[in-house]
This record gives structure tokens, C-alpha cells and sequence, in this order.
């Protein structure tokens, strides 16, 4: 028995027909010579499912149908790219176009089972779409049983060598002959015997897979005499990966040892530029008659550690002082600032970024992934959807008719993570299914590998005056198996939200990174020229230097101030002019005090003159007056104090009138009863809130236990097998839940009767009475404390008037002595004329000493107004100094200091990362350019030989340039950002060719994202899809599940 075995075809809806009708003409040619009795199809006739089956498809699969039953008889299986495991309502693409043909010699097995196809040999079918079915693919000892199988065997090689996980092992095929598989494109033998293989795809399908591809011819003579031999197929329009020479000659020339029609990857390590790349593309296609030309420039990124990523080594990270305090001393690299600047430049970089982060908790260069997610009434959604992204690497197509609810699922994700929609601002209310009352999501994502998980749910509330709808949201962190180990839930969900802001950013940084979303694909392109630099900023943290600004701007507020109120201009002028004036008025005291000397000199010898010359002693009218003088201020002194003693007295008396009130109060406070009821007040609290804490605690409890409890109604075989490792903890949790529920219950109790009695202590402030009491009882101290302070002044009055007032009597008999010596005693014109002298001199000394007192004064006065200049100069420079680094740190930090230049240092970059997504893929890079003197940026068109504005570009050149772009700055970026990009409907300005081109950069893409979600309705789209997700009906809601 010769059987053909071929399998993973993968006829395209629109492209690569030609291609494939050459080179199945070659393998009919061959297989005529060969002339086989049976020709086995192993799956994966076609690419996309039953997504984008086109005329000129259904033209092909006639065509080629025919011309292998014209060859032998052929049987064919289904493989899991012919139609919609997960749905089993739904047609496959296969089974029409056979029963179509009608053909007697197709025959097509969608059913497992065992099929006699010729005496002594059966097909034992194990089909993908029939697996609860695989036990009816029984064999028959007497005939020779062939496995027909469509899926990965553990162990089973990948072109690129990489060992499968695996969906079966070979156990599956032991109790069969021989088995002939189809899924994995790499042809290979999977035991030493030989009777299990994969045949391998029958056409290279992309740069990944070997040239070499065809058939394998197995003839079977018994079970033991069989041989399997590979047919090449031949096809002229190879993939061909070729390493770049280094220049355009030398790479050509590498490139002549393969065939015309060829598709050619040229693979660098570095950049190659926009002119060669442009050059090699013309060469190629027009002496090699190059089908594809395209360009792979090996990135460092890791695909395999896509969560933890950061993106290759671009970013800077804003947050680090030491990297501020790098950036500061490059720019005034040339400045020559003294150390004492740098070490304040240092010391405002390291408070502005404290204070800036205790303020802006968001974490940066965080990679987020999200690993699942399940849904109820979302939208137009029913119940219990569920997709597991972890399952969907690569492309994930997301295809159906309008209003089927595409966009619903990422809907559903913004909703999750954000309480907000990709449709803009709406209520919660209108994200329910109209015909619900109650929409919930629960989303699995990891941060940094760690698994968490955000649940929130919305639910309709109708009250007298309208419907709204509150929504909830529960926070936690997971273990490696899913399980909660964590509850990060607040009492408040603005807190709870603000949680997740901080560890997955906001949902404007969200929708700018990961998800464009219908109409929006283009939304940087269509910004102004200043609203691009700003978006860029964003992008690149650059915002933290407009905090770092506004922080310096407040502090030296204060300080420009204080130097404005002490700024005198020339500081060493006027503390000269101070000098001047302090030597003149010194020089000016020394004069008067030499008068004032000289004056008293004659004072005393006029003195003495007018006594030498009189008989007994003469008295001066001047001493009769001074006489006079001593009298009367010890009457007023005598009449001051006992004034003061009266009015003291007074005071004790309305002091002890209020103290008596005191201690009336005092006598009817019962302090120690309120001190009792204080402490019982405090001792009920605390026990409240040990028991709200313990309640909290237990309830938290209560929730692990029902969740673990609630595994047992999904698992069928229910209580029998209560020591399952994997329910066993299930069932110890199922004898504690009504213990655990008592216990709950009970707190709940207590808590309630602690509330009760507070309540009804709480109505009284004890503390306050308290403090009042303590106050009064203060108060009276020191009113006891001031009558004895007021008893102490009384004894020093009365003790002046008994030392002074027998003063009184003898000072006014030696006045009146003094007065009847002057009037009685002679004079003469010479004694008269000394006394005029003496009178005369006296006066010029109280004048001169007036004066000179008056100098003393102002010379004080100039002194400290010189010791203030001083000192005001020394302030005004230690403040100069401050804000000297005050305005380095604001020069620096303004939008025209270091921000610029890192926009500029980086632009290479994120030119260079856009050139590397469109190399290969389009004629044009994009390049970003910014102006240094104003706050705009520009984007050009670069076709090598010219170059415009985007503004001026086509449809698509807009299109491949916004997501270009968005990639770039993605991988630039430092803000928190997913392993999945998201694109809605943006593929509208796209003709045949340049979807082709668009389908090459999402498979570029697929270095940067775990997953990219695509949604459109353009059947060409479909054909470029790793995976697909079915959006299904249940009734008039939509369904999907995709485990």
C-alpha cells in the first residue's frame, strides 16, 4: 500500500496563489510518476479558519481537490486551521467545498473512529474536532491500524529546533501500527522504528522554516515491511534569510547563490540605512526577480522575557538622583562651577525628587502582562466568557461581522483596569447588557512575573428618582497557581484604584502605549506640532523635571523675597559712609568732653574764688534751690507710695473674692467619678477596635474558605474522594466553614454591643471636662500665687514711706535754714559777679554735656546701623549664593535646559527603533525632529529621496507611520507599559498590497508584545493571524470562550 502523505498546507484567502499552483503542479507531476494508491491529507488546508474564505480561495481548493483525486483516491482530516475547535455549531471550512465537489474519490473524516479505507488497512481517525471521541478509533489486530492525528506530541521539533510541550504524548498512538501526523510544519520521525512522522508543511510558510519541503511516499507492505521516503516539492519562491555583507555590492552578491523569485530577509546586527536598504530592494528586484525584500535588524530583546523586559536599554531612568546629578554636571559641563554649586545643585536634586515622590507613587520601567480574563454582561456580552491570553502568543485575530462585539473585549479590559471604557467618557451604567442588571469582570494580570488579580462589578440600582449604577473592586495577589494570598483591597476604592494607578499607571498612559482603539490609530499624527513634544515628554518621563521646576520655583520664592527687602545696592559704599560719619561724631565727643572738663575746671576755681572771699560760708542761690528740689520729690515719693499700697490692697481683695468662687466649683466637681467614666470610654474603644480588627480578620478567613469550598460544585466526582491531593484542602476547609461562619458571627455580635455602649458613653467629652477641672484648679494657684506676689510689693511701699517720710521735716528746715541764711547774708558787686560766672558756667556744662550725650546716642545708633549693613551683606550674599544654584537648577530644568537636550539626545534613537519596525517592510522610514528654540516637533516622510511632512502623506503612510511610531516610543518609554498591543479597526486605508506589507510589521512586532490583539473585518488581515478568537451567540447575546 503506497500512501502520499502531505499535511499544513495553509491555503491563504488572497495571497500566494500563484505561488502555490506552480508548485502542486510539480507535486501532481511527481505524484503521477509515483502513482500512489492513496493520497492522505493531515490537516490545515487552509490558514485562517473560517475567517476570509474568498471566491478566488474556494477557486483553488476546487482546483486542487480535483487534481489530487484525478491522482488517487484522497482522504483528508481537519486541522485546527480549518475550522473552530471551540465551537462545534459552526461549519468548518472544509466540508462545504467536498460536498460541493462531490467527488468519489474525496473522502473526508471530521468523526474519530476506525474507517477500513482497503483489505486489511483502517484509518484509526483521532480528530481534533471529535476528541471526546477518541476511544472509538479502536484497531483491529487483524488489519494494519494507521493513526490519522492533527496536533503537537510532546517532544515533537519545531523548524527553528524548539522541543514542544505538546498537546498528546506518544502514548497516544502505542496501540497502532503506524501513525501519520500533520500540525508541526518540521518533518521528523518520532521513534526509532519509524512508523510515527510528521510529513511537515508542503510549502515553506515563512522565514522561520526550512527550504526543503514536499512529501513523504510510505509503502507499506505489513507491519513490520514499510518504507517512508521525502519528495521535495518544488517551489521557486523560496524564504531566504541572508546576513548583511556590510554593503550593497558584497550583500548582492551573497544574495546570487540562491534562486530568481526568492523572498529575501536581510538579517543585520546594526542599523543599515534608508539609502542602502532602498538600493539593495531595487537591486533584488530587479536581477533576482525578488518576490519580498525585507530587513531584520537583530534586537537584544528577549522574547521569552517579555515581562520583565525593559526595552532594550533606551530608557533613562528620572527617578534616580544620581542620574539627575549626571545630567546637571554634563550640562554645565563647560560652566566651571565651583563645588560649593554643585554640592547645592546635588542637594536640591535629591529634595525636589523626595518631595516629588512621596507626592507621584507611579511606578516606572514596569512591564505588565495580562494573562486572563472572565466577564459577565459586559457590554452586549452574556455570562461566564472567559479568554486565556497566555494560550494566544503572537497575532490574535478577533473577527466577526459589525456589532458583534469586537471592540467589547478590550472595552471590557480598559473597564477592568480602569473603571473607564476605549469610548471615552461614560457612565457604568450603560457598560451593563441592557438586558441585565449586572455586569462583573475579573482580570488576571502579572507585574514584574507577579501575579495579581482585579475584580470589579457594576450593578443596577433603581431608587425614587432614578438608576444608577455603584460599582465595586477587589484587589489581590495571587500565588504561582492562582490562588489568593493577598487581599489589597481598601476600604475606599478611590484608594484601591489609586493602588493600581500606581502599578499599572493611568488609563490616558494605557491607551497611549498599549491600545489604539477604533477611529484613534492615528491620534499622535493628527496632535499639533507642540501637542507631539508634549505627548513625547510624557513618553519619556520627561514631566519629572516640570515638578523638579515648580519645587525649586516655590522654595526660592521666599528667598527672592528676603532679598528684595535687605537688597541696598552698593552694601560697601554705604558701610563706608557709616564709618565716616561714626569717626566724625567720635571726633566730636572728644571735643565736647575736653569743654566739658575744662568748663568744670573753672566751675570749681570760681567756687573757690567766691568762698576765699567771703567771712563765713556764702550760700548760692543755686544751693538754696537744689534744697528746695530734695523737699518736694520726697513729698511726692511718700504721696506715690501710698497710692500704689491703697490700690494693691484693692487687688487682694477682688482676688480673694475670686478665688472663693474657685473652690465653690472645685467643691462640687467630682473628679473622680469623671475619671472613671473617661477610662471606661477609652477601654470600651479599644476593645471595639480589637474586635473590628479580629472581625475584619476572620472575615477575610470566611472568604478563603467559601472560595475553596466552591471548588467542590465544579469538580464532578463531588465528596468521593475527599483525600484528592487537589481538593483535599477543599474538603478540611468545607468542615471548617460553619465554625468559621459561628465564629464570624459571634464577633459580629460583640462588635455590635461595644458599639452600643459607646455610643452611649460617647454622648459626654470627659477629656474635655477633665481638662477644664485642671484648669480651674491652675487658675486658682495662681491666683494664690498673685496675693502673695501683691503682699511682697505692699511691704516695699510701706517700707519706702517708713525710710522716707521722716526725711520729710528735716529736708524742709535745712531748705528753709538755707533760704534765711541767703536772704540775710551781704553781698558785694564782686562776690555777685563771680556767682553770674558760676551760674553761666553750670548752664554751658549741662549744655556741652547735653551734646555731647545727644553725639553719644547717634554714634550708638550709626554703629548698629553699620553692624547691620555688615551683617545685612553677609545675609544678602549667602542668599545671592542660593539663589545663584536656585537658578542653575531652573535653567536646567526648564523645557529649555535638559529636557531638550535629552529630546534631542534620544530622537537618534527613536528614529533609529521606527527605521528598524518599517525596514523591509515599506519604501519609507520616519524620522521625528524637534526645534530647539521653540516647543514644536515635526514629522517627516523619508523615502531616501525625498521627504515631506506626514501631513502631506497618504492614508496609509499615516497608518504605518502611527504605529511605527507608537512602538518606538514604547520601547523608549519608561512608563509602565503591557506585553500586549492592541489595535481596533485601523487597518481601513490599506489596499491589497500594503495589508501584505502591514501583516510583515505585525509579525515584526511580535519581538516587542507577547500578545497583539488585531480586530478588523478585512478578510486579508485574517490570513496574517496566529490565533483566533471566535466571538459566538447565545441568543441575541454575544460569547466567547477561549481557554
Amino acid at each position: 500500500m503506497k500512501i502520499l502523505h502531505i499535511a499544513d498546507v495553509h491555503w491563504r484567502g488572497l495571497s500566494r496563489h500563484q505561488e502555490y499552483v506552480l508548485a502542486f503542479k510539480d507535486m501532481f507531476r511527481q505524484a503521477k510518476e509515483l502513482e500512489p494508491d492513496i493520497i492522505y491529507v493531515g490537516g490545515d488546508i487552509v490558514h485562517s479558519k473560517t475567517q476570509g474564505i474568498s471566491p478566488e480561495l474556494i477557486e483553488c481548493l476546487c482546483w486542487w481537490f480535483n487534481g489530487l483525486a484525478e491522482i488517487a483516491p484522497t482522504h483528508v482530516i481537519l486541522g485546527n486551521h480549518d475550522g473552530l475547535i471551540l465551537n462545534k455549531d459552526r461549519q468548518d471550512a472544509i466540508t462545504p467545498i467536498v460536498e460541493a465537489l462531490d467527488n468519489p474519490s474525496i473522502f473526508l473524516y471530521k468523526h474519530s473512529g476506525t474507517y477500513e479505507f482497503a483489505p486489511g488497512y483502517e484509518w484509526c481517525v483521532l480528530s481534533c474536532f471529535d476528541e471526546e471521541n477518541f476511544h472509538r478509533a479502536r484497531p483491529n489486530k487483524d488489519n494494519i491500524s494507521i493513526a490519522l492525528y492533527h496536533g503537537a506530541v510532546r517532544g515533537s521539533l519545531t523548524d527553528v529546533d524548539w522541543q514542544l510541550e505538546g498537546e498528546s504524548d506518544l502514548d497516544l498512538f502505542k496501540s497502532y501500527d503506524f501513525a501519520l501526523l500533520g500540525d508541526i510544519h518540521k518533518r521528523q520521525f518520532l521513534n526509532k522504528k519509524g512508523t510515527i512522522a510528521y510529513c511537515g508543511s508542503t510549502i515553506q510558510q515563512n522565514f522561520g522554516e526550512d527550504s526543503e519541503k514536499g512529501f513523504l511516499l510510505w509503502d507499506i507492505r505489513s507491519k513490520d515491511d514499510f518504507e517512508a521516503k521525502f519528495y521535495e516539492v518544488e517551489n521557486q519562491y523560496h524564504f531566504v534569510t541572508v546576513d548583511w555583507q556590510g554593503d550593497v555590492q558584497r550583500t548582492v552578491n551573497k544574495c546570487r547563490e540562491y534562486p530568481n523569485l526568492s523572498r529575501f530577509r536581510i538579517r543585520a546586527d546594526n542599523y543599515i540605512s534608508q539609502t542602502d536598504a532602498r538600493r539593495l530592494q531595487k537591486i533584488l528586484t530587479k536581477q533576482k526577480a525578488a518576490s519580498e525584500v525585507v530587513f531584520k535588524v537583530d534586537s537584544k530583546f528577549d522574547s521569552d522575557k517579555i515581562a520583565t523586559s525593559k526595552s532594550g536599554g533606551l530608557t533613562i531612568d528620572l527617578r534616580s538622583p544620581e542620574k539627575h546629578k549626571e545630567l546637571l554636571r554634563e550640562y554645565y559641563n563647560s560652566a566651571n562651577l565651583l563645588e560649593q554649586d554643585l554640592t547645592k545643585l546635588d542637594d536640591l536634586v535629591d529634595r525636589s525628587l523626595s518631595e516629588i515622590s512621596q507626592s507621584d507613587t507611579d511606578l516606572r520601567n514596569v512591564r505588565w502582562s495580562i494573562n486572563s480574563l472572565k466577564f459577565d454582561n459586559c457590554f452586549s456580552y452574556t455570562d461566564s466568557n472567559y479568554i486565556n491570553f497566555e494560550n494566544l502568543p503572537g497575532i490574535t485575530g478577533i473577527f466577526g461581522r459589525n456589532a458583534r462585539g469586537k471592540s467589547s473585549i478590550i472595552g471590557t479590559i480598559a473597564y477592568s483596569l480602569f473603571n473607564t471604557s476605549d469610548r471615552g467618557a461614560i457612565k457604568n451604567i450603560h457598560l451593563i447588557n441592557t438586558r441585565k442588571n449586572s455586569c462583573k469582570a475579573e482580570l488576571d494580570i502579572s507585574i514584574n512575573n507577579v501575579p495579581y488579580r482585579i475584580i470589579r462589578q457594576t450593578v443596577k440600582k433603581q431608587t425614587k428618582k432614578n438608576l444608577w449604577a455603584p460599582t465595586t473592586l477587589k484587589f489581590y495577589r495571587l500565588d504561582k497557581s492562582g490562588e489568593v494570598i493577598e487581599d489589597l483591597t481598601e476600604e475606599q476604592r478611590r484608594e484601591t484604584e489609586k493602588i493600581i494607578r500606581g502599578m499599572l499607571g493611568t488609563s490616558e498612559e494605557f491607551l497611549m502605549t498599549s491600545l489604539a482603539s477604533q477611529g484613534d490609530m492615528n491620534n499622535f499624527i493628527k496632535e499639533k506640532a507642540t501637542a507631539r513634544k508634549a505627548i513625547l515628554t510624557n513618553f519619556l518621563d520627561l514631566t519629572v523635571f516640570d515638578s523638579m521646576n515648580e519645587f525649586a520655583k516655590k522654595e526660592c520664592a521666599n528667598l527672592k523675597q528676603q532679598a528684595a527687602a535687605i537688597n541696598r545696592g552698593d552694601w560697601d559704599k554705604q558701610i563706608s559712609i557709616k564709618e565716616n560719619s561714626i569717626n566724625s561724631i567720635g571726633d566730636s565727643i572728644a571735643e565736647s568732653e575736653q569743654n566739658i572738663s575744662k568748663l568744670k575746671s573753672d566751675y570749681e576755681n570760681y567756687v573757690k574764688e567766691l568762698h576765699s572771699n567771703a567771712d563765713d560760708s556764702y550760700i548760692t542761690q543755686n544751693e538754696v534751690q537744689k534744697a528746695k528740689s530734695r523737699w518736694l520729690k520726697n513729698i511726692r515719693h511718700v504721696e506715690k507710695a501710698e497710692k500704689q499700697r491703697e490700690l494693691l490692697k484693692d487687688e487682694i481683695f477682688e482676688t480673694e473674692q475670686k478665688i472663693e468662687k474657685v473652690d465653690l466649683f472645685l467643691s462640687n466637681f467630682d473628679v473622680d467619678k469623671i475619671k472613671e467614666k473617661r477610662d471606661a470610654q477609652k477601654e470600651i474603644n479599644r476593645l471595639l477596635s480589637g474586635m473590628q480588627s479580629d472581625l475584619k480578620y476572620e472575615r477575610k478567613e470566611l472568604n478563603v474558605i467559601q472560595r475553596s469550598v466552591e471548588k467542590l460544585d465544579e469538580v464532578p466526582c463531588g465528596d468521593q474522594f475527599p483525600t484528592c491531593k487537589f481538593i483535599k484542602e477543599s474538603h478540611s476547609n468545607k468542615r471548617k466553614l460553619n465554625k468559621q461562619r459561628d465564629k464570624v458571627t459571634a464577633l459580629k455580635v460583640k462588635v455590635d454591643d461595644l458599639k452600643l455602649a459607646f455610643r452611649k458613653l460617647g454622648k459626654e467629652d470627659y477629656d474635655e471636662q477633665l481638662d477644664k477641672y485642671n484648669a480651674i484648679v491652675q487658675r486658682k494657684s495662681q491666683l494664690v500665687s498673685s496675693i502673695s506676689d501683691i503682699r511682697i510689693k505692699i511691704n516695699g511701699y510701706e517700707k519706702d514711706i517708713e525710710n522716707i517720710k521722716p526725711l520729710v521735716p528735716e529736708l524742709r528746715t535745712i531748705y528753709d535754714d538755707l533760704k534765711e541764711k541767703f536772704e540775710n547774708q551781704d553781698s558785694n558787686e564782686g562776690q555777685l559777679l563771680i556767682e553770674r560766672k558760676i551760674k553761666t558756667t553750670n548752664s554751658q556744662i549741662q549744655k556741652t554735656d547735653k551734646k555731647r550725650t545727644g553725639l553719644i546716642t547717634r554714634l550708638a545708633k550709626l554703629k548698629a546701623e553699620q553692624m547691620m549693613l555688615s551683617k545685612q551683606k553677609a545675609e544678602f550674599e549667602k542668599i545671592s549664593r542660593s539663589l545663584r544654584a536656585y537658578d542653575l537648577f531652573l535653567q536646567a530644568t526648564s523645557n529649555k535646559g535638559i529636557p531638550v537636550q535629552i529630546i534631542h539626545s534620544m530622537l537618534p534613537q527613536i528614529n533609529d527603533e521606527i527605521s528598524k519596525i518599517l525596514k523591509g517592510v515599506v519604501g519609507f522610514t520616519v524620522e521625528l525632529e524637534a526645534d530647539l528654540d521653540s516647543n514644536s516637533m515635526d514629522i517627516f516622510i523619508n523615502y531616501g529621496d525625498s521627504k515631506r511632512i506626514v501631513e502631506l502623506g497618504s492614508g496609509m503612510e499615516k497608518m504605518m507611520a502611527s504605529l511605527a511610531i507608537r512602538v518606538a516610543l514604547i520601547n523608549v518609554s519608561s512608563l509602565p507599559k503591557t506585553s500586549m498591543l492592541m489595535i481596533d479597526e485601523g487597518f481601513g486605508a490599506l489596499d491589497e498590497t500594503n495589508l501584505e506589507a502591514c501583516g510583515k510589521l505585525l509579525q515584526s512586532l511580535k519581538k516587542w508584545f507577547k500578545n497583539i490583539l488585531v480586530i478588523s473585518h478585512i478578510d486579508a488581515i485574517k490570513d496574517i493571524v496566529d490565533n483566533n478568537i471566535d466571538i459566538m451567540k447565545k441568543g441575541v447575546d454575544s460569547y466567547v470562550y477561549q481557554p
